[in-house]
């Protein structure tokens, strides 16, 4: 297709902090320059990582362990600021930053804990919830965190004002037919018009949150709705993770690009040859990450299965690749967007 996706995008540079974990060794936060996309630092962690988060002003990094523990990083320095105690051994913890960069918003769908907000300086429990919801994301200029909670015979999602500790908004996705759609991730777009939802075998929806209707969809590979999703700074794409069951899809590992106003495909990033296992299949895509100047994205597996190097897309010239001086057998579990690197 001969257009320009991302017009004259301003490649600035960025740390991305990508966790490796191996179970037979030493696991890591790799601290990634966006320019040139290579590794130039490292943390290393002892316990299997499991999710991480960075803050707003880019100066603290939250590392989630298999422990019942998250550790709070200054990232200048490198060095463990405090530990959080969460009380959820071997869980899914998923820690957000608050926007002020001061609280930690956390919870848990495996097993479920309530929502909990701590003081990321001493460690300490500010408030909690008993509400319980798995946990998506969280919006970047009004204080909410969302996802959903599935019942009996619904999916219901769910926004969280976490300044106030209760629920702001909650909704049932229904299709124009009124079946409830089966979705697997939700993400809000940063002005916080629209969420979309990727959604079994094969739809990705964008639905309006102020009129709560679904506005339009577009198909995504059969069987490939189990990736994740992100847009651009400027609200102009949706870039979604193609990616079906590693047991009955492996083949399906894409970077889908939408135009949110349109709602069309404008163009897919194939990853094959970047599968370090199987070298006839692509990689292993899952989490998502935009750098804020749209010039590069990142996708880890969080898989837990075998060795998935995280991928890396340039947006530029459209192509993928490893970040350079990745371990061999590096695994991607978790990916955040750090500061600008500042180049004097």
């Amino acid at each position: 297709m001969d257009m320009e996706i991302f017009p004259n995008p301003v490649a600035g540079s960025y740390y991305v902090y990508i966790a490796d974990t191996d179970l037979l060794d030493k696991n890591y936060i790799w601290i990634i320059d966006s320019q040139p996309d290579s590794i130039i630092d490292s943390i290393i962690i002892q316990p299997f990582i499991k999710e991480i988060d960075v803050s707003p002003n880019g100066e603290y990094l939250a590392v989630g362990h298999s422990s019942d523990s998250i550790f709070i990083y200054q990232v200048d320095t490198k060095e463990i600021i405090s530990r959080i105690y969460t009380g959820a051994r071997l869980s899914e913890v998923q820690p957000y930053f608050s926007n002020n960069n001061s609280e930690l918003i956390v919870s848990s769908f495996f097993p479920l804990i309530p929502i909990s907000k701590f003081d990321i300086f001493t460690g300490q429990l500010i408030t909690s919830d008993t509400f319980e919801i798995e946990l998506q994301g969280k919006t970047d200029s009004s204080p909410y965190i969302y996802g959903y909670k599935a019942y009996q015979d619904s999916l219901q999602f769910h926004i969280y004002d976490y300044n106030n500790m209760s629920l702001f908004k909650k909704f049932v996705v229904h299709r124009p037919d009124g079946s409830v759609i089966s979705a697997n991730e939700m993400k809000i777009s940063h002005d916080e018009r629209y969420a979309f939802f990727t959604a079994k075998p094969d739809k990705v929806f964008k639905y309006d949150l102020i009129n709560d209707s679904i506005l339009d969809s577009v198909s995504t590979i059969y069987n490939a709705y189990l990736g994740y999703m992100d847009c651009t700074s400027d609200e102009e794409y949706l870039l979604v993770t193609e990616r079906g069951d590693i047991l009955y899809t492996p083949e399906v590992g894409t970077l889908l690009i939408i135009d949110i106003e349109t709602f069309e495909t404008v163009r897919r990033i194939c990853t094959y040859g970047y599968n370090p296992i199987h070298s006839t299949w692509p990689a292993l895509l899952g989490k998502l990450v935009i750098l804020p100047d749209g010039s590069r994205a990142y996708s880890v597996s969080n898989n837990g299965i075998g060795a998935y190097a995280p991928t890396s897309f340039n947006l530029i010239n459209f192509t993928a690749g490893v970040p350079k001086n990745m371990r061999p057998g590096g695994e991607g579990q978790a990916v955040a967007i750090g500061k600008e690197i500042r180049k004097d």
